[in-house]
């Protein structure tokens, strides 16, 4: 069954028919008001978004960088460690099993 837009068109005299939707030929946003930055909501100025080429990629400047900062040495020692304990694990598995050939 095809839908008819004749009633959109009809009650919204704004509205005009595109294809197979009924657009309205205006976008009323309301009045707008100033919203506050906050840690997940920020402003950027107009100039900086032209520098960028109007590069619009949402990168949030006031967000931290919680970047793991442990040295090379402290992740191989880690490492390590987990590995002793998936072998300690592994062993008493074996040994519930019976399976011991390894």
């Amino acid at each position: 069954m095809l839908a008819c837009w004749s009633p959109v068109l009809t009650r919204n005299p704004n509205a005009a028919q595109i294809g197979l939707t009924a657009t309205p030929r205006e976008l009323d946003l309301g009045p707008r008001t100033a919203r506050a930055d906050s840690p997940h909501s920020w402003t950027v100025p107009v100039a900086d978004i032209k520098q960028r080429s109007y590069d619009l990629k949402a990168v949030n400047p006031t967000a931290r960088a919680d970047g793991d900062r442990r040295t090379p040495d402290e992740l191989l020692d880690l490492i390590e460690a987990q590995g002793r304990e998936v072998a300690g694990a592994l062993a008493v598995l074996r040994g519930l099993t019976g399976n011991s050939s390894r």
